[in-house]
């Protein structure tokens, strides 16, 4: 709740920065998304121990969490940064920052398709 009642004033500081001086609103903002970042990762550990224990029980493959997890963070990193991209004005560079997020979790992601591959290889009898 406290981080709601602060992004609320932020917003209104930044509206008003933004009349007199764009580039502050701008600074302004990107710092109250590191805070986001810093109060989010503060409060991730009981979801990583959850995980952690998950994959216990179900015999999950290590590698898989740690690339989801990893994709996950790519993700969030890219959507932070297209926004403060786009709040700066910089649609073109918000869109080369989402296209080089897409790209990089494809790469990240090709061991669990290749894992995928395996298994279906394996049920459908060893060979295609």
């Amino acid at each position: 709740m406290l981080f709601s009642a602060t992004a609320i004033v932020v917003v209104a500081l930044i509206k008003l920065l933004e009349k007199t001086s764009r580039e502050y609103a701008v600074f302004l903002s990107l710092a109250a998304v590191l805070l986001a970042i810093g109060a989010a990762l503060a409060s991730v550990q009981p979801v990583l121990d959850l995980i952690g224990e998950l994959s216990g029980i179900g015999n999950l493959n290590a590698d898989w969490v740690r690339i989801l997890l990893k994709t996950l963070g790519i993700c969030l990193l890219c959507q932070i940064t297209a926004s403060v991209c786009r709040d700066a004005g910089e649609n073109s560079l918000a869109f080369g920052v989402e296209t080089v997020c897409r790209f990089t979790v494809l790469v990240e992601s090709l061991p669990l398709l290749q894992d995928l591959l395996d298994a279906i290889i394996r049920l459908l009898g060893g060979g295609l």
